[in-house]
């Protein structure tokens, strides 16, 4: 079967988790979407950092709990760059979230929220933030 034909202005993604399973589901949510189109997938920190300055997406959706270089020192890595960083993560620590604030992050959702995934892309592909509820509660 033949893959769908992703409009020129679609929005380019990269997926950065080391769990397959998680970036498997990312990418399945994503893929039902015209308007997004995933361009890689990276397991760990330093493939998503090389990916990022390769490819230059709009937006990596990036896990905080990776090998090799945690997503927060990716976030370090690739702040200069004009990639939007979303982090997709289990993680609802409040210095993480203050973390993601103060380094410019656009989006912070939950792995147990997975469905926000499509309406955090576009929102962020729109020069918004997207924090989900439960974490703006937690501000």
């Amino acid at each position: 079967m033949n893959e769908p034909i992703r409009p020129s202005t679609a929005i380019s993604v990269i997926v950065a988790d080391d769990h397959a399973a998680i970036r498997g589901r990312i990418c399945n949510l994503l893929a039902r979407e015209d308007d997004i189109n995933v361009i890689a997938q990276a397991v760990d920190g330093l493939e998503a950092v090389e990916l990022v300055k390769v490819l230059q997406p709009d937006i990596i959706l990036l896990d905080i709990g990776m090998p090799h270089l945690d997503g927060l020192k990716v976030v370090t890595q690739i702040q200069h760059l004009p990639t939007q960083v979303i982090f997709v993560t289990m993680h609802l620590r409040a210095s993480y979230i203050r973390y993601a604030l103060k380094h410019g992050v656009k989006g912070y959702i939950l792995k147990s929220g997975l469905e926000e995934v499509i309406g955090a892309v576009r929102a962020i592909s729109r020069g918004k933030t997207y924090y989900a509820s439960v974490i703006v509660d937690k501000l």
